[in-house]
């Protein structure tokens, strides 16, 4: 392939510049953007709002009371510890009020004290859970089941797990 260029000179050894990966026109990349954007635009929009990546899935498909965990592993507890005072925060990623209604706990060694509980709208709140500690060696896995008037996830488990052993 030669080449003129506007002084008249003409170049023999010019080589034929092909567009790379089908780049012609911009047509890829136009398709990249058609086909891409639109898919990440709603996770980016769901983690923007409920602040993490984990809760991105669950808010794409409908839930809007989010607790930060599901599981709570409190370790190894000193024997002798009667109470334990285990913190759950519950998000509200709705554009209005949410109610946790109750919960129903897997063990009378449990209690709630703030139930029902209103959760503004786009707000965090904390909920405490009174655990009462066996006088005993033992391992333990206890559950919380909350519930709430959210249509799509009216209620949540939330799993507490641990060890009583006397520490030296």
């Amino acid at each position: 392939m030669s080449t003129i260029y506007e002084s008249g000179i003409k170049d023999t050894n010019a080589v034929e510049r092909k567009p790379l990966l089908g780049w012609r026109d911009g047509r890829l990349l136009r398709l990249l953007v058609m086909l891409v954007l639109p898919t990440m635009l709603p996770f980016a929009y769901a983690t923007w709002r409920t602040g993490s990546p984990l809760r991105t899935i669950p808010y794409l498909t409908g839930q809007r009371l989010m607790f930060d965990v599901s599981k709570i592993d409190l370790g190894t507890i000193d024997l002798g510890t009667e109470k334990l005072i285990v913190p759950v925060h519950v998000q509200n990623t709705a554009d209005k009020e949410m109610r946790l209604l109750g919960a129903y706990l897997s063990c009378g060694c449990m209690s709630l004290e703030e139930l029902p509980l209103t959760i503004p709208a786009r707000s965090n709140r904390r909920v405490e859970i009174n655990l009462t500690l066996p006088d005993a060696e033992t391992d333990f896995t206890l559950s919380v089941k909350f519930f709430s008037d959210d249509p799509v996830s009216p209620s949540t488990h939330v799993l507490l797990s641990g060890r009583v052993k006397k520490c030296l």
